[in-house]
């Protein structure tokens, strides 16, 4: 990232990379734990073959070919086709995401042509193209699933069948060993090499991707063409018909004919409206915007402060030297200068205080000085400010302008951009930029009376969050609505329910297929070879019998019958009962393996259509929703925010959550039966399960809390490591992108303020920076690692107690004739329970956070919608009650006839709770400009990138007006951009109140106007502070707003 161009940055889409980000360099972490399955899994069949055939012979054969068809030939298709197309789910993600972005960015001008219509085709149609193949994606792994859950069943069936028919006879000890072979073999033939072929595929997939970003064009020498240092004069700075483009093929260029001429020791300001290039004159000098002709010397070594401070995880001394020596003199003198003593007295640790993430406990104007600090502090030739003045107040701007650039760096060469216009009469050279750049001398700026068209006012932003509008049970239920009806959803339990008890049936069926099969063999040995004989049966008594009644054993086609229950219970044969034949029990055996293999693929199949359902409805209504809300809720929410549920969120509810949830089900059902047949053989068994469910939920709640908190802290370590990013950056305007997703938040004025320091240094400390932070991430990784390893342990401890328990009551309890049968099927089940446990309480876990995705998109599905209906709605203030009795008509076809539009007397507000943005305006508009495109567009057919970063911001207003015109309507409206001004006091001296505060406290609070007659006031000292001229100026407006106020009141 660090050796990426400009050029290659405008052509990622910030979609993208953070899908890049979140979603293939996961795809590491996970491959690596079941990659090793893919050379384990061979050599344990082989030995487990080996066990078998010891056992029962070539019938092991059967159950293993069946395997090993299921595992290798058909696994593998699924996990190679499965591999296919999450590539293109990939692709469409990122499409989707970018068609999001833009809607997102240019939602106004959607707005204002009613466009919305349009585009929600557009985005239904990429989105409908991206769910077919998660669909596709969902039914395959769907029966993937399926496959897991009854091939070991099929396997024990076809390898029982097969040792019955070739005339052997079933007893417990080979039915069981033989199932708890298949269930060993099943888990990595069937779960863990799966896993691990899908993984390998979809980290191929990631490897490509990231192959790709890293192939993309870097720093090179194209950035320092014709860019040289001259060697005899340092400070001094020379262009001559500079021209440069974050392209390599540009269609306008970025800046045109530069011409320079700074002398060392010159302090140059440049200003200039939003957009005209004033960040990228800073970066043509900083070789990081490449030249495309022309010649650029620079003579010394350059500092630089850029406009967004970035800070990292560390002392404030420490982000002020930035791995330079420590020099205390001179420190001092600069922390001085840039008005930090009185802050490092207020740190409770002084500068050795430490900053965090992001620098969070600053304020914006500590931030802002400790960054000019650190470019003051490093000894330069050249020093290039990108407004370090804006986020301060006024009286601190002014000594940081006086004190820092003026005297401290008297004889340096300062480049400063600023907004703040009371300083250009001290500058000696002031640069204008407006498309192409003017060089004016002061005489020359006055006279042409250019600063009035800059001043600028900033309107406040009233940041709102969004109110919970669910409870947890019902945003529950609203997403399974989403999903299908109740009777599809009942369905869907039922269907749940029988699957899993086919499961559950064809175990015990085999269980009492071993039970009579053994009883038989020990009544038919009991029997004496003379005619007279004695069998003794459960209770002891003797039973006379002949050779008729061993006849009626052996051939009898009806089931044994037991005194107490099916198959558990006390067994008292009487000499009248009989046995079953082999087919009988084949046959009934077949019905049930047969009833699972088709009801667990029906089940995992209308499971994932339910969630893919859901998935649809929950999009299309957000879309819509976020469409047709009103501008002022995309005002207070930061597009990232919007973004990111429309990728995380989906990504979530699309893929991980039906997979989770399914993994859920499937082990709170598995445990289910498992504890069912336990409780049915062993009653006595529900009184130590309850005890070992205390436990184990008690360890469960440390668990989750421990776990939290370790994942919380690996997730801001993991937060240091990305280095912050955003494809589109022209002249000031530093647009960002926050992205909530995993550990990511994403912050371009960071990852540019990086760049951009020196670059041998910056090359240096970073890397380092990135190494240490890197360890803390492993460390804290691991430790959440070792979190998980020790509860699974404990959870196997609590297994082993309860298998423990289960195995010796049969030997406690011997005297109750414990079929052998059911002590095989018992201990059996409990060990699945062992692996159970932990992979339950997971995906429990994983649900859970999963929903909250869930819960984020549906708050998005209740947003306000606006109306497009003629008539009021009637949800509308009582004060706004009078517009009911005005009637709405259609406007003729030809309406209007002109393009002249009046304001009379308007007054507009953004929402019934807000104040009017539009107040008394009286204003005319007439038609008749025309403006020439031919010039600045050289071909129509030219490709436009993500938010037109391939176009400068006048060729991007230039296109918007030509998109205007091409309707051929009557009227025309624009909304002409508008600077980010930082505040100042000219934008707050006609507000009711002033609020002023000092060291966190409130020191002021009155009308603009009445705390100017305070001499000695914190307010009256920033004014005087301005200027005499400025000064003059705002008491001038306070003084008519509180006067025009006050008549306003009395009236």
């Amino acid at each position: 990232l660090l050796k990426l161009s400009q050029a290659s940055l405008g052509q990622t889409a910030a979609g993208q990379l953070v899908n890049l980000l979140s979603n293939d360099l996961q795809r590491f972490d996970t491959a690596s734990n079941f990659l090793h399955y893919i050379w384990i899994m061979p050599l344990q069949a082989v030995i487990a073959f080996y066990v078998m055939y010891r056992s029962v012979g070539i019938a092991a054969l059967a159950g293993m070919i069946a395997m090993a068809l299921e595992a290798l030939p058909l696994q593998g298709y699924m996990s190679k086709v499965q591999g296919a197309l999450r590539f293109k789910i990939a692709h469409l993600t990122d499409h989707r995401v970018k068609l999001m972005s833009e809607i997102v960015s240019g939602i106004r001008v959607i707005k204002m042509y009613a466009w919305e219509k349009s585009f929600e085709k557009v985005v239904e149609l990429a989105r409908k193209k991206e769910i077919d193949i998660i669909t596709k994606t969902s039914y395959i792994r769907g029966f993937s699933l399926s496959l897991m859950v009854f091939t070991e069943r099929l396997a024990l069936y076809l390898t029982l069948v097969a040792f019955v028919l070739i005339g052997n006879r079933l007893t417990s000890d080979v039915v069981f060993s033989m199932a708890q072979l298949f269930n060993s073999v099943q888990l990595y033939m069937c779960i863990y090499y799966p896993h691990g072929l899908a993984n390998f595929a979809e980290a191929k997939v990631s490897i490509k991707r990231v192959e790709e970003f890293l192939l993309m064009e870097e720093n090179g020498t194209r950035a320092v063409l014709n860019s040289t240092t001259i060697g005899d004069n340092p400070g001094e700075i020379k262009a001559e018909k500079a021209t440069a483009s974050w392209s390599l093929y540009p269609v306008s260029d970025t800046l045109t004919d530069i011409h320079l001429d700074i002398v060392p020791g010159t302090l140059c300001c440049v200003v200039g409206n939003v957009g005209a290039g004033k960040t990228s004159l800073l970066q043509m000098l900083l070789r990081e915007l490449p030249l495309n002709c022309g010649k650029v010397d620079i003579d010394g070594v350059i500092s630089y402060a850029s406009q967004e401070p970035w800070l990292f995880v560390s002392s404030v001394r420490d982000n002020i030297l930035f791995g330079r020596s420590y020099e205390k003199n001179r420190y001092d003198e600069i922390v001085r200068v840039c008005a930090l003593e009185r802050d490092f007295e207020q740190f409770p640790h002084g500068d050795k205080t430490l900053v965090e993430e992001r620098g969070v406990s600053l304020s914006g104007g500590q931030r802002a000085r400790i960054n000019l600090a650190r470019a003051v502090y490093a000894k330069a030739d050249i020093y290039l400010l990108d407004d370090p003045l804006s986020a301060v107040d006024t009286h601190v701007g002014k000594h940081l302008f006086e004190e820092c650039i003026k005297k401290y760096l008297n004889n340096k060469t300062r480049i400063l951009v600023t907004h703040q216009l009371q300083f250009l009469k001290q500058a000696d050279i002031i640069i204008i930029m407006n498309n192409v750049s003017s060089f004016y001398f002061l005489d020359e700026i006055f006279s042409r009376r250019t600063l009035p068209t800059m001043m600028k006012l900033d309107l406040k932003r009233v940041q709102k969050k969004l109110k919970r509008a669910l409870s947890q049970l019902l945003f529950y239920a609203e997403y399974y609505r989403y999903g299908a009806g109740i009777i599809v959803l009942l369905s869907l339990v039922f269907l749940l329910i029988i699957a899993q008890l086919a499961s559950n049936a064809a175990d015990l069926w085999v269980t009492y297929w071993t039970n009579m099969d053994e009883q038989k063999h020990n009544l038919t040995d009991s029997f004496l070879v003379d005619d007279d004989f004695t069998l003794s049966s459960g209770n002891a008594s003797e039973i006379e019998t002949d050779d008729s009644m061993l006849y009626t054993l052996e051939n009898s086609t009806e089931p044994m019958m037991f005194n107490d229950s099916f198959i558990f219970g006390d067994m008292n044969m009487e000499p009248n009962e009989f046995i079953g034949s082999r087919d009988f029990y084949i046959i009934v055996y077949t019905v049930f393996i047969v009833a699972s293999m088709i009801l667990t693929p029906a089940r995992s199949l209308l499971f994932y259509k339910i969630f893919m359902n859901a998935s649809k409805g929950l999009h299309n209504k957000m879309f819509s929703n976020v469409l047709r809300a009103p501008m002022r809720f995309f005002d207070v929410n930061p597009s990232g925010r919007i973004l990111n549920r429309f990728s995380n969120d989906m990504g979530v509810i699309d893929e991980l959550l039906p997979r989770a949830t399914l993994d859920a089900l499937q082990v709170f059902l598995v445990m289910s039966g498992i504890l069912m047949i336990v409780f049915i053989v062993s009653p006595w068994m529900i009184a130590p399960a309850a005890l070992l469910g205390l436990l184990f939920y008690y360890l469960r709640v440390v668990y989750l809390k421990s776990a939290q908190d370790v994942k919380r802290l690996e997730g801001v370590n993991a937060n240091e490591l990305w280095v912050p990013y955003h494809p589109q950056r022209r002249g000031n305007k530093e647009s960002y992108l926050s992205i909530e997703h995993r550990y990511f938040r994403i912050y371009l004025p960071h990852y540019m303020g990086c760049r951009q320091l020196e670059p041998r240094m910056r090359k240096k400390m970073v890397i380092n920076e990135f190494d240490s932070l890197q360890d803390q991430h492993t460390s804290t990784w691991y430790t959440y690692i070792a979190c998980s390893e020790i509860f699974g342990f404990w959870l196997d401890v609590i297994s082993t107690i309860f298998l423990a328990l289960v195995t010796f009551q049969f030997l406690v309890f011997k005297g109750e004739n414990f079929l052998s049968g059911n002590v095989g099927l018992v201990i059996s089940q409990s060990l699945v329970l062992t692996g159970m446990l932990q992979i339950g309480v997971r995906q429990t876990a994983e649900v859970a956070s999963n929903m909250t995705s869930v819960e984020r998109v549906l708050q998005y599905t209740k947003l306000e919608r606006e109306s497009y209906e003629h008539q009021p709605t009637k949800n509308l203030e009582k004060d706004w009650a009078h517009f009911a009795k005005l009637t709405y008509k259609n406007p003729e076809r030809n309406w209007p006839q002109s393009g002249k539009v009046t304001f009379k007397n308007t007054y507009l507000k953004y929402s019934l709770d807000s104040e009017p943005v539009l107040k008394n305006l009286n204003i005319e508009i007439k038609a008749g400009e025309k403006v020439e495109l031919k010039s600045v567009i050289s071909s129509l057919d030219q490709q436009v990138c993500e938010g037109g970063t391939n176009l400068s911001a006048g060729q991007r207003q230039l296109m918007c007006l030509a998109r205007a015109i091409v309707r051929n309507n009557k009227i025309l409206v624009m909304d002409e951009a508008t600077a980010n001004v930082d505040p100042q006091l000219n934008t707050i001296m006609d507000s009711d109140k002033v609020l002023v505060m000092d060291s966190g406290q409130a020191v002021e609070f009155s009308h603009p106007h009445l705390l100017l007659h305070k001499p000695e006031g914190f307010f009256s000292k920033m004014v005087k502070q301005t200027g005499v001229t400025m000064e003059t100026i705002l008491r001038k407006v306070a003084r008519e707003d509180y006067e025009r106020k006050c008549l306003l009141n009395d009236k």
